[in-house]
């Protein structure tokens, strides 16, 4: 689905169902500031009335700060709790019906790491060996009209985003991009130098196959990554080829935001760079099938 359809389909489907949620996030957003101001004022207020405390509370002079200091702490944990709890809900009743109109595509929250998606990201080598302790966030699945399988996942703590594509009938070789300066796992692998020698500057390239790199690590390719890097807003992307797979990591910030509780659920913006996180990585599936 193109811009101008999805456009369409978010006046007419989305916007309204994200109405209602703006009550409620202005009651959750009001009831955190109040509760942060009031713990303020009362910290602030039993420093300066320091010498007064002390003269009336004798041994528990120490309380009322005490106090004032919990008070702030719990202020933090209550706006934490109301926007986790609000973004959570807002997600839940609007991104299946996002995912109707970016193609039928399945969005899970907190998804289950699968043993598949963790020997995928093993054999890309992509991460060091004993950081796989991680957890799956927000997760996109989908296939293409031709029937190619992609998964994008944003991976815990770490703040990356992988993606995984799987084509039916290829099997390359391994090949390897990654820039320059991360852990490199290129044993059995040759390092390979393209005749693009601003990319040579960037990364590291390494397969057992040293035709099929260059044929695979295209002008073309390499801007679809590119576009992939803008559009996460991460600027060190690596990726494997491997068997019938591709897997990509892309050092990133929170992706897939939608809302929060000082963003208008009004604004537009948010759902549609969402929209532009997917699209970018269906674009990037279809680009294989050509």
């Amino acid at each position: 689905m193109d811009t101008n359809e999805f456009l369409i389909e978010y006046n007419n489907k989305i916007k309204p169902r994200l109405k209602k949620f703006e009550n409620k996030r202005k009651l959750y957003a009001f009831t955190s500031v109040f509760s942060m101001i009031a713990a303020y004022f009362l910290l602030i207020s039993t420093v300066a009335f320091g010498n007064y405390i002390d003269e009336h509370f004798g041994k528990f002079g120490a309380l009322p700060p005490l106090l004032a200091f919990l008070l702030l702490m719990l202020s933090g944990a209550v706006y934490s709790y109301f926007q986790i709890n609000f973004e959570l809900n807002l997600k839940k009743d609007i991104m299946p019906l996002f995912c109707k109109c970016m193609g039928n595509i399945q969005w899970a929250h907190a998804a289950q790491l699968f043993s598949n998606d963790t020997m995928l990201i093993t054999r890309s080598r992509l991460l060091p060996p004993g950081f796989l302790d991680i957890t799956l966030d927000d997760t996109f699945t989908g296939i293409t009209e031709k029937g190619n399988w992609y998964k994008v996942s944003e991976v815990k703590p770490y703040n990356q985003v992988f993606i995984f594509l799987k084509f039916k009938g290829k099997n390359y070789s391994n090949t390897i991009l990654m820039p320059k300066g991360e852990f490199q796992q290129s044993y059995m692998l040759k390092k390979i130098y393209l005749e693009d020698v601003e990319l040579d500057k960037i990364y590291n390239i390494y397969s057992d196959d040293e035709i099929e790199a260059r044929y695979l690590l295209t002008p073309s390719l390499m801007e679809k990554i590119s576009n992939l890097g803008k559009t996460y807003g991460g600027n060190r992307i690596s990726l494997s080829f491997f068997g019938n797979n591709l897997v990509i990591k892309i050092a990133t910030g929170n992706a897939f935001e939608i809302g929060g509780l000082f963003c208008s659920v009004n604004n537009d913006y948010p759902l549609f760079h969402v929209h532009d996180e997917i699209r970018v990585v269906q674009e990037l599936a279809e680009y294989f099938e050509n």
